[in-house]
């Protein structure tokens, strides 16, 4: 480890509070092309530059990025993967990062995600999932290392967040033997100490995204946490610094867990919102803030002392506050969420007194409430949820899934609480300084109104 086990000291805050997504991600603009869309253009460039500095007022001091270097696909050879000008482009983003005092960490497939080309040419790393190389074959973790020594030695990257359970797994005979935690705890463990070996001071992250650590069939019954269960867990970190459960997964032996890790223990930052990538910024608002506050106390209380938050488009209004309540939150776990509320809607709208601060929490309040008890999701979840279609979109194009989601009744209640609260907008207009984000509420909340309708009629 890059850092001694300081993860159970008494901070204000969260140890580690990092913004992650894809580069599309991050976009201030619709991008209507199959995902992950990874440019980096000029105007991708500038969405970058405005997260820095906000991340650099609210808290957040890292940053993952998936994306950097490949979308699904890692060229052979790998030097191919980016030319001059996206080289450029990448050294650009990373000084303007450290300028800010923010560490960028890359997005790493481990054994899966981005290998297809490499199977397809060299058949022998992989032995049935086309998606996924072996642990059992020797060239396979050569080839593992060659894309962490392109990684990390071409680039002022500050360190990897680890994924190896997106595509799933080898099932071959040799890697049926291990059981799932067992298995991924192999291939992070190797990866990691690769990594350890040559870089020391890299912060390196692994995220159990595919992966479950409450799986029966994996790990021995609960009474026997702190045996082989905590072992495996125990071998996946021990040479890492964060491990982020990401969906809480843990949450029936989290403390016991988090007691017998020699690493900082995180999850999501609660229910975080999955930025559709093909809608307009201003077709939703749903802000995620004083939701989180009840789990993300008592995650801090168990021990835990990471949390990545995942990011939203800063162009919908909701989206900004919501990452600039997050960051000030994990920052000061204990201070009060209206005053932290409060203190992000003066931020981003610059209101004339505080009755239009007042006026402005009331509609944020309104939105996040209305949908939270009208959803059937419950308070405390986490996770990351897609209002749209998903990543993959059907036929249809990209719904509104969060609405339809829900029963009639629900939808009717959703539906007057919106309605309050774009009555409530309209009357504070003129005590808002940045009238430009005032509008994009009001669009957000009208055309969610005309979803609503449309939805209603369509059933």
């Amino acid at each position: 480890m890059s850092q001694s086990a300081s993860y159970t000291q008494k901070l204000n805050g969260f140890e580690y509070r990092t913004l992650v997504g894809w580069i599309s991600e991050f976009s201030s603009r619709s991008l209507h092309e199959p995902w992950p869309v990874i440019r980096l253009d000029d105007e991708m460039m500038n969405d970058f530059y405005e997260i820095f500095d906000l991340c650099k007022q609210v808290g957040f001091d890292k940053m993952v990025i998936w994306g950097l270097f490949v979308s699904r696909r890692w060229p052979i050879p790998l030097v191919q993967a980016v030319d001059e000008q996206r080289r450029k482009q990448i050294q650009k983003l990373l000084d303007a990062a450290h300028k800010r005092g923010i560490k960028i960490l890359s997005g790493l497939g481990v054994y899966s995600w981005g290998f297809e080309e490499i199977i397809e040419k060299f058949p022998k790393v992989s032995k049935g999932n086309p998606r996924v190389m072996c642990a059992a074959v020797p060239e396979a973790e050569k080839w593992m290392q060659r894309v962490v020594d392109f990684v990390l030695s071409d680039f002022d990257i500050d360190g990897v967040q680890m994924q190896s359970a997106d595509q799933n797994r080898c099932q071959c005979r040799e890697c049926q033997k291990f059981g799932e935690v067992e298995y991924h705890a192999m291939l992070n463990d190797n990866t990691a100490q690769y990594i350890r070996s040559k870089w020391q001071d890299k912060i390196i992250t692994v995220n159990n995204w595919g992966l479950s650590f409450a799986n029966p069939d994996d790990m021995p019954p609960l009474d026997e946490v702190v045996g082989e269960r905590s072992e495996h867990l125990q071998r996946m970190t021990r040479a890492v610094d964060i491990l982020i459960d990401y969906n809480n997964s843990a949450r029936s032996y989290r403390q016991q867990l988090i007691d017998n890790l020699d690493c900082a223990y995180g999850t999501l930052a609660g229910v975080s919102v999955g930025p559709p990538q093909r809608w307009e910024r201003t077709r939703w608002f749903l802000p995620t803030t004083t939701t989180n506050v009840p789990y993300l106390r008592a995650l801090y209380d168990d021990g835990g002392r990471a949390v990545e938050q995942f990011t939203v488009a800063l162009s919908n209004p909701g989206g900004e506050v919501t990452l600039r309540f997050s960051g000030k939150l994990l920052s000061d776990i204990k201070r009060s969420p209206d005053a932290i509320l409060r203190e992000a809607i003066e931020d981003c709208f610059e209101p004339k007194d505080s009755a239009t601060t007042d006026g402005l929490m009331e509609v944020f309040q309104r939105a996040e409430n209305g949908f939270f008890k009208n959803s059937g999701r419950d308070y405390g979840s986490v996770g990351l949820f897609y209002i749209d279609g998903g990543l993959f979109p059907g036929e249809q194009g990209d719904r509104e899934a969060y609405l339809l989601r829900m029963s009639a009744d629900d939808l009717n209640n959703y539906e007057r609480e919106i309605q309050t609260a774009l009555s409530q907008l309209e009357q504070i207009r003129a005590g808002v300084g940045k009238v430009n984000k005032w509008e994009h509420i009001r669009q957000s909340l009208n055309t969610v109104l005309s979803d609503i309708k449309r939805i209603r009629t369509a059933r």
